[in-house]
Order: structure tokens, then sequence, then C-alpha cells
């Protein structure tokens, strides 16, 4: 699946679920953001495109770094090849039901 078809359907299920829970509760999602696997290693927000997409308040965004390293040797060639930065970092975004 597409990745903006991908973000569609799960926009589409984040919203289905919020409609079977009771006003107040929360949903939290934890995204990666895409660059390596991008054209040209772009940095992709995913999060912010699923902010967009599903219609109930973001409550908070968090940045949740990971506890090691997460890039392979290619990478970090890449990265000092290109003078470049690496995403190391995820995000947690929790929406709040209407």
């Amino acid at each position: 699946m597409d990745l903006d078809t991908f973000t569609t359907t799960l926009a589409g299920i984040i919203t289905a679920f919020s409609k079977k829970l009771p006003s107040k509760s929360h949903i939290a999602l934890l995204m990666q953001p895409t660059q390596w696997n991008a054209p040209e290693r772009q940095y992709t927000d995913h999060i912010f495109d699923m902010a967009r997409r599903v219609k109930l308040p973001v409550i908070m965004r968090y940045s949740c770094p990971y506890e090691s390293q997460q890039c392979t040797a290619q990478m970090v060639e890449w990265a000092k090849g290109s003078r470049q930065v690496l995403v190391l970092t995820r995000e947690l975004i929790v929406w709040e039901v209407a």
C-alpha cells in the first residue's frame, strides 16, 4: 500500500475507533518520521499528516528519542557524505475524543 493510502486508512481507523469511545477518552499513536526510504532521503512528518486527517483535538505531541542508535552503517555513511542529519526520534501524538 502506498503512503497516502496507508495514512488515509489509518486516519479512518482512528476516527472510527473514536466513535466507539466515551467523550474525553484518549487515542495515542507512536510513529517514526520517514527519511531513509523516502525519495532522496527527504524527511516526511507523518504525524503532521495524521493530525490533519484525523478530525479530533490534539492534546499533545511528544518527542520520543530511541534508547539506542537505530541507524545502519550505510545510513551513517550517507549522512556523513551528504552532510545531512538522521532522524533519531519518534513522535507520540495524543487525541482527545470529543
